[in-house]
C-alpha cells in the first residue's frame, strides 16, 4: 500500500509543484490570485528564433544609435558623451550581427522596418521641450537596456541558433556594462 501511495505523488508532483519560473496559483499564494507579468522575458519560456532575435536586436540597436544622434545634437555634455559611446557600441553589435546572419544564412533582411512603437520613442525624444530632453533620453536609455539585457539573457539560455547564443552570451557584459552607466546618466 505505501508504495501504491509513493507512486501515485510521484505521479501527482508535477502537477502539484510548479516548475522554476512558473506562476503561483490562487491556492499558492497568499495573498489570492498572482498578478500576470506583462514582461516578454517572463511570459514566453519557449526556444526564441533566431528571426524573432536578430530582428529585435537590429531593432533595438537602430533605435540606440538614432536616439543617441538625436542626443549628440541635444542633450549635455555627459549626454553627449554617452551617445557617442552607444554609437560605438551599438554600430558594433549592427555589424556583429549582420555578419552572423550572413554566415549562419539567416533569412532575414536587415535593418529591419521599426515598429511603431519604437519610431513614436524616437519622435517623441525629437519633440520634447529641451527641458524634458535630459530626463527623456536618461529614461529611454534606461529602458532600451534593461530589454536589450533581458532579451540576450534569454537568447543565451534558450535561443535556436548555436553561434548566435555564443554572441549573445559574449555581448552580454558589454551591455550590462552600457546599462550601468546609462542608469548614472542625468535625470533632469
Amino acid at each position: 500500500m505505501r508504495y501504491v501511495l509513493i507512486a501515485g505523488w510521484l505521479l501527482l508532483a508535477p502537477v502539484l509543484i510548479p516548475g522554476p519560473g512558473a506562476p503561483l496559483s490562487f491556492a499558492q499564494s497568499p495573498s489570492g490570485p498572482a498578478e500576470a507579468d506583462p514582461s516578454p522575458e517572463v511570459a514566453s519560456p519557449e526556444v526564441m528564433t533566431a528571426i524573432d532575435f536578430v530582428k529585435e536586436v537590429a531593432a533595438s540597436d537602430q533605435v540606440e544609435i538614432e536616439s543617441s544622434q538625436i542626443a549628440l545634437e541635444r542633450g549635455t555634455s555627459v549626454q553627449q558623451a554617452f551617445a557617442k559611446q552607444m554609437i560605438d557600441s551599438h554600430g558594433k553589435t549592427s555589424a556583429d550581427l549582420k555578419r552572423l546572419v550572413s554566415i549562419e544564412k539567416i533569412a532575414v533582411d536587415l535593418p529591419v522596418e521599426l515598429g511603431d512603437g519604437d519610431r513614436a520613442r524616437l519622435d517623441k525624444l525629437k519633440l520634447v521641450e529641451a527641458a524634458k530632453f535630459i530626463g527623456e533620453y536618461s529614461s529611454l536609455q534606461v529602458v532600451m537596456h534593461r530589454n536589450a539585457v533581458a532579451l540576450f539573457e534569454r537568447y543565451a539560455k534558450d535561443g535556436d541558433n548555436m553561434s548566435l547564443k555564443a554572441w549573445a552570451r559574449r555581448t552580454l557584459p558589454v551591455l550590462r556594462h552600457d546599462l550601468a552607466a546609462a542608469e548614472k546618466l542625468p535625470r533632469s
